[in-house]
């Protein structure tokens, strides 16, 4: 059988990035528990107008993932990544811009919120309008998220930092 692992060179027209995992190994990793237990501790430097975090997934039969979250001061977008070895797994893009040729369709959301998953044919080039993201507050859609990632977020949301471009 044919493994999908370091298969895919990046091709400068899409996102999709050199998998380390396969698509059903993606899936695999959102069964089971999965637990943030962490503060969100958000560091704007180097950032100016974005906020950023990296929190730790425990999953009870993998180990640790990663939550990495993305939220702009000034404009409204927010990002949130789901890591599993290495590889974004799934994505989800508040008020984002997305434009790809995947799965044989052109898609383009122009700042619409928009997820990304993981296949073995598209990477991460392929996203769809979601429907149970209902809101674009930072915290709410994270949590969302987080719920539809099969993750129990322990932790604590840390109020965002105020924007330099602000002071």
């Amino acid at each position: 059988m044919l493994s999908y692992r370091n298969v895919f060179i990046r091709n400068p027209r899409s996102e999709a990035a050199l998998l380390k995992i396969s698509e059903s190994e993606a899936i695999q990793a959102l069964v089971g528990r999965l637990v943030i237990e962490d503060a969100i501790s958000w560091s704007t430097k180097n950032h100016l107008d974005w906020a950023k975090s990296e929190l730790k997934v425990f999953h009870d039969n993998l180990g640790e993932m990663k939550m990495l979250l993305s939220v702009s001061l000034v404009n409204g977008k927010s990002t949130y990544s789901l890591m599993f070895r290495g590889t974004m797994i799934k994505r989800l893009d508040v008020n984002g811009t997305h434009r790809s040729f995947a799965k044989g369709e052109r898609l383009e959301f122009i700042r619409k919120t928009h997820k990304h998953i993981l296949t073995d044919d598209c990477g991460l080039s392929w996203a769809y309008l979601p429907d149970d993201i209902t809101s674009d507050n930072p915290q709410v859609a994270f949590e969302q998220f987080c719920v539809e990632c099969n993750i129990q977020f322990c932790g604590n949301w840390t109020p965002l930092p105020q924007s330099p471009l602000e002071l």
